[in-house]
């Protein structure tokens, strides 16, 4: 199973092993990311006219994003390599970011995972309903990438630079529709680890 890493994923590997990345291969999911955050900023201008430090803190976010892009072009190598090792993902009740004990139960997993494979990352990508603002509901899945990743770096004593976070709010729902069922399944966070796989 593969797909692309997300652009910060390249700075995290750099972390972690020293590696780079294909120029082809980044840019593509480089432009992915920035027209996403373009959409961010174009959606807080136009639902938060008077909300310019969310805007700003938006744009603030996509120069960062390039600054760590043309990092892992400069300075990573051999991040085709990595596939996706394990998945999982944990679900969260209504505008809330607290971890229940089955969400506690599937982050051990993917802390164990982690131990025993040293060079691998984990990548937390948050995600809510479509209930409340855009704004809000993209801090909201931060909040709730944050936690998956205190919950791991703290139980199992992982370092931050192999736990990188992103928040898509409500932008990549699972369930369409608008009855609760779909609203609980959208409410979650999205666990992936990448690492080299065994014999290469």
């Amino acid at each position: 199973m593969k797909r692309s890493l997300l652009p910060i994923a390249a700075v995290a590997l750099i972390a972690v092993a020293g590696c780079g990345v294909n120029k082809e291969y980044v840019d593509t999911s480089v432009a992915e990311a920035e027209s996403r955050m373009a959409a961010q900023i174009q959606a807080a201008e136009a639902k938060a006219n008077n909300n310019e430090a969310e805007i700003n803190r938006l744009m603030a976010a996509q120069d960062e994003l390039r600054g760590q892009t043309e990092m892992a072009l400069n300075q990573a190598a051999g991040l085709e390599n990595y596939e996706i090792l394990w998945t999982g993902t944990i679900n969260f009740a209504f505008d809330s970011y607290d971890l229940n004990q089955t969400a506690e139960v599937i982050l051990s997993e993917a802390g164990q995972k982690l131990q025993s494979e040293p060079k691998s990352i984990l990548e937390i990508v948050g995600h809510t309903d479509g209930t409340g603002s855009s704004s809000y509901n993209l801090r909201l899945g931060q909040m709730r990438a944050e936690a998956a990743q205190r919950f791991v770096a703290s139980r199992f004593d992982i370092m931050l630079p192999r736990l990188f976070i992103l928040s898509r709010g409500e932008e990549a729902p699972v369930a369409m529709g608008e009855g609760s069922s779909s609203a609980s399944e959208n409410r979650r966070v999205n666990l992936t680890i990448w690492g080299i796989p065994s014999g290469m």
